[in-house]
């Protein structure tokens, strides 16, 4: 009978010892914190971009830059903002559309490779805008979306080797000579 009396007292010991040492899991010391929100949003430089007029090579200097692309979701989107200034001489140029600055804005695109998105004009999301020689005239700047001004723009896209690259295709007529220039742009990205 003391055995039986013994056990009982060591199970209620125990269980009391228990009770009272065990914690809630909501009290158990450990982080809490949620998980810190990871940027998705990066920012790339650019390595090199190759401009052509007309099948001529064609150098330009970076007068604004920006550039951020976002891969939080399956499909990435990008922004960008560039002014190119040309760091040719205008005026032993042949030609007789001759590209003296180049700007292209792009807000929200999603990076889908092949797929051209065909840019609107100024003031919209995505546009770009041509400065025809010398001249600020508004007569010689030529925006995409305008008349028969189109430009289109093409990505590339690697998560593996990070980097992407933009192409950017224009049909520039100036008006009233009906001259045709076509532009291409490469710029080339890594992050």
């Amino acid at each position: 009978m003391i055995n039986k009396f013994n056990i009982r007292i060591l199970y209620a010991v125990i269980g009391i010892v228990l009770l009272y040492s065990c914690k809630s899991p909501l009290e158990i010391d450990s982080p809490n914190d949620p998980e810190p929100i990871v940027n998705y949003r990066i920012i790339p430089n650019m390595t090199r971009p190759i401009f052509d007029e007309n099948g001529e090579l064609r150098f330009f200097t970076v007068n604004k830059a920006f550039a951020q692309i976002d891969t939080m979701n399956n499909i990435p989107y990008v922004w960008m903002d560039f002014i190119f200034d040309s760091s040719q001489n205008t005026s032993f140029s042949q030609d007789s559309i001759f590209i003296s600055q180049f700007s292209i804005k792009l807000d929200s695109l999603p990076i889908i490779p092949f797929v051209e998105d065909t840019l609107e004009q100024s003031g919209t999301g995505s546009w770009s805008s041509f400065i025809i020689g010398n001249s600020d005239s508004a007569n010689d700047t030529l925006y995409s979306g305008m008349a028969r001004n189109i430009t289109s723009v093409s990505f590339s896209f690697d998560k593996g080797r990070k980097e992407m690259k933009a192409f950017i295709y224009a049909s520039l007529i100036k008006k009233p000579s009906s001259e045709v220039s076509y532009f291409r742009a490469t710029l080339s990205f890594k992050y």
